[in-house]
């Protein structure tokens, strides 16, 4: 009995979590939920060979180490 009670108390969990209509037929959305989009064009040749650019305020980089921006 001891091994059957975390796998009935995670069941109820999991049901209370998704029993409401909206969350459970929305669940590809809630996925990506914080995740950005890519709305640029996708990069063809070597990616190693195009520049990066970045937007800070200060950047320091020591190549091919690494980079504090």
């Amino acid at each position: 009995m001891k091994k059957r009670i975390p796998t009935l108390l995670a069941t109820m969990i999991a049901s209370a979590l998704y029993s409401h209509q909206g969350l459970a037929a929305d669940l590809a959305s809630q996925c990506m939920l914080g995740v950005p989009s890519y709305d640029r064009p996708l990069v063809k040749g070597d990616t190693n060979d195009l520049p990066v650019t970045i937007n800070a305020d200060n950047a320091k980089g020591n190549y091919p180490d690494d980079a504090v921006f």
